[in-house]
């Protein structure tokens, strides 16, 4: 079966651990084959898509009851919570990968890796609601994630936009915020949760950096500006804005044919110390080492970085080098004093990151165009 066909048959199955099983058949599948990329779509062939079971009950995202974390029955409605978004993460991706026609074979890859991760978050989350004495189904859930989908099925930049560069990204801010609440617990099962987000975190990162690759490509595609149709796309689909602000978001990815994936969110408060912070987030790379992240700017405006005059970010109290953990995994809170520049220029910048130690280049980012506000 053609692998965005075998995605259609897993996103149309109502059973979790069915389409978790047949999501991680399909990503197996499409390992040894290549994805042919002719039309496969027909018409009245979102029949049945998407696949859900009769619970959890569905309700608006303003009635879903908050419950403290610091009762038992409180963290497993907030893992329960999780998991609802994971179930539909799982069907996002696989949707993602059947809908749409007239894309390259790599971005049907990426998101079959997507679906495979996102099968792996559910199965980690599930495991451990039912340890804790509950199973999905037994609280409530609400949609908006795949409402979303939904209003963006037509419009593939639309869905790039919209989805993984803004909703998923909200669970980059989020998740460290859950975990601290989790950690002040101290107890073992939420211990365990904060263990499974990081997971989740460091996957989720790499989702991030493949909705705004695509969205990207698809603007190029098209001929229009990335940033500039942003806040139209926002509008015109009621999305939820991506906070805090971010000037710049920039992909951070490995040379070809190696592992790694990075993301680099770039605010400039509209304060007059004209200072940039840059939260960078890093995985998939070697684990247990430290790495700098750099940046070189360009005053010919052009969207071609030739600077290579390389600059290290600095952290705020601490070294600038970035330690990856046991998964390869890292984060750093950087800035950029920006008083050197005039409000109101713009500059060519691009990023990459080195192993701290032996120099080797480990990721790069392509060419942005940033302007200095007050």
């Amino acid at each position: 079966m053609h692998p965005r066909l075998s995605a259609l048959a897993a996103l149309r199955l109502t059973d979790p651990e069915q389409k978790v099983a047949a999501t991680r058949a399909t990503v197996a599948l499409a390992a040894t084959d290549s994805i042919a990329t002719a039309p496969i779509r027909t018409e009245g062939d979102d029949l049945g898509v998407p696949g859900r079971p009769e619970r959890p009950l569905r309700v608006a995202a303003t009635a879903v009851q908050k419950r403290s974390p610091f009762t038992p029955e409180g963290r497993a409605a907030l893992i329960h919570s999780i998991c609802h978004i994971e179930f539909n993460a799982i069907n996002l991706a696989l949707d993602a990968v059947w809908r749409y026609d007239g894309m390259p074979e790599a971005y049907y890859r990426d998101w079959l890796r997507v679906a495979d991760e996102e099968a792996l978050h559910f199965t980690l989350l599930h495991a451990h609601l039912q340890d804790m004495g509950y199973r999905y189904g037994d609280f409530p859930g609400h949609d908006g994630l795949w409402n979303m989908c939904e209003k963006t099925k037509d419009d593939v930049l639309a869905r790039m936009a919209l989805v993984p560069r803004t909703l998923e990204a909200r669970g980059l801010d989020a998740t460290p915020l859950i975990q601290a609440k989790l950690k002040r617990v101290n107890t073992p099962d939420a211990l365990r949760a904060v263990e499974i987000l990081d997971v989740i975190l460091r996957d989720e990162v790499g989702h991030v950096a493949i909705g705004n690759h695509w969205y990207r490509w698809l603007c190029d595609r098209a001929g229009i500006d990335p940033e500039a149709a942003y806040p139209g796309l926002v509008a015109r689909y009621d999305a939820p804005r991506h906070k805090p602000p971010f000037n710049l978001e920039a992909i951070l990815r490995a040379p070809t044919g190696q592992d790694g994936f990075g993301l680099v969110n770039f605010r400039q408060p509209n304060d007059a110390d004209q200072i940039a912070y840059l939260d960078v987030w890093l995985r998939d790379l070697p684990p247990n080492r430290y790495y700098s992240v750099k940046y070189a700017t360009d005053a010919n405006v052009d969207g071609d970085c030739t600077s290579t005059d390389w600059v290290d970010l600095p952290r705020p109290h601490r070294p600038n080098p970035i330690h990856t953990d046991d998964r390869g995994t890292g984060r750093g809170s950087l800035f950029l004093d920006l008083s050197a520049f005039p409000v109101g220029s713009t500059f060519d910048i691009h990023f990459e990151v080195v192993d701290a130690f032996g120099g080797t280049i480990m990721l790069t980012s392509d060419c942005y165009q940033f302007t200095v506000t007050q």
